[in-house]
């Protein structure tokens, strides 16, 4: 088994309370998940705020055009994008549980 095929299988797997929840000595499957969602969430807030920006920079572009309603019309209302992960919950309910395996 590979560690891509290792890691799939863990985060496929609907054991995350048993994972999630052991008590004591952190599990390696446990810290793979962890390190797993952890990537997820600050990919996930990098990718965010750069498009965030992005938005704001296009918006401020089109408030200096001539027909900057219609060029509002045309790139929409949207100021951000919404990813779950950004609020960061798996690593603040259990980042700061004991990794002493």
């Amino acid at each position: 088994m590979t560690i891509r095929d290792r890691v799939r299988n863990i985060v496929k797997s609907h054991e995350y309370s048993s994972i999630l929840s052991s008590e004591g000595r952190a599990s390696i499957e446990k810290m793979i998940l962890m390190a797993y969602y952890m990537g997820r969430e600050e990919a996930a807030k990098e990718v965010s705020d750069k498009y965030s920006e992005h938005l704001k920079k296009q918006r401020e572009r089109a408030d200096n055009c001539r027909y900057y309603k219609l060029v509002h019309s045309v790139i929409g209302p949207e100021k951000y994008l919404y990813i779950s992960d950004y609020s960061g919950e798996m690593t603040r309910e259990f980042g700061d549980d004991l990794a002493d395996i």
